[in-house]
């Protein structure tokens, strides 16, 4: 059996640091952010610019489903945010073209009454 490893004051204020800025992060996500995405792109590195092609290919599919959800939601919700992208389609009457060979148009109508 190994003996216990007490960590040095340094690894406990990291420790610390790192669970005070993820609790001021839920607040803030919580409190101030409409959408929150944590794209799935841990496997790269943070410093590896290189991949940044390969990294916005990996996210895009996750963002852009993600999104699509949100924004319905909002529309489903009648949210006011929706005000400057969204306009919802009128259900409004069908109208036949004047001339048209329906049957509601004048055309029609007079070729009834006429063979009456």
């Amino acid at each position: 059996m190994e003996p216990w490893k007490i960590p040095s004051s340094s690894e406990v204020n990291v420790q610390l640091a790192y669970c005070s800025s993820v609790k001021q992060m839920e607040v803030a996500i919580e409190r101030y952010t409409d959408l929150y995405l944590h794209c799935p792109v841990a496997h790269f590195g943070t410093l590896a610019w290189e991949e940044w092609n390969n990294i916005t290919k990996a996210a895009e599919p996750y963002v852009q489903k993600n999104v699509r959800e949100w924004k319905r939601g909002l529309i489903e919700a009648d949210d006011p945010r929706t005000r400057s992208w969204y306009r919802p389609k009128k259900a409004g009457p069908k109208h036949t073209r004047s001339g048209s060979k329906g049957a509601g148009s004048a055309r029609a109508r007079h070729r009834r009454s006429s063979s009456q």
